[in-house]
């Protein structure tokens, strides 16, 4: 059996978001945009602290690009809620540019597998987005993009509003 890895660190990460959730559940905006910031800091201090040490970090790289991801991802949700489409479109941008500069590291990362399956989900939160607000830019800064727009895109209209696409492998 694989020894789990250590998710105290990620932990305060974990209770700020799990606040916030509670305080987006009951409307309370500005409470849940606070808990998240706070939320997004502390995943931030996490992923610099992992990358200035060049070694595993004990939660594990997936653990800390998902906390870094969710919490752009939680903002970008809050915001779009408040009608702030274009900070909402920012912070899925910053998370998914964050993501593909760690698989464009490549092995020098340590991520790269983790950052691959992130790599999906940031893409395809823009292209959700931009199929909700027509007129913002999604991925298109990177190579194959107008044939996997047109692919999801068409797979999204299909399924409806919230589905979830069935993305292809990711091609350098």
């Amino acid at each position: 059996m694989q020894a789990r890895t250590d998710d105290t660190e990620v932990l305060p990460w974990q209770q700020l978001t799990r606040r916030a959730n509670r305080c987006m559940a009951l409307r309370q905006y500005a409470a849940a945009r606070q808990l998240y910031r706070e939320a997004l800091w502390e995943a931030e201090r996490l992923m610099d602290k992992a990358v200035q040490h060049d070694a595993l970090p004990a939660p594990g790289w997936d653990a800390l690009l998902a906390a870094w991801v969710v919490s752009h991802h939680n903002m970008a949700d809050l915001l779009d809620v408040l009608d702030d489409a274009q900070h909402a479109h920012e912070h899925l941008c910053q998370a998914h540019e964050g993501v593909m500069k760690l698989l464009a590291q490549g092995s020098e990362s340590g991520p790269v597998s983790q950052a691959l399956h992130h790599a999906h989900r940031t893409r395809a939160a823009l292209l959700q987005f931009g199929l909700r607000h027509p007129g913002f830019p999604g991925d298109e800064g990177h190579e194959g993009w107008p044939a996997l727009a047109s692919d999801l895109l068409t797979e999204l209209a299909a399924e409806g509003p919230g589905a979830t696409p069935h993305l292809p492998p990711f091609r350098n």
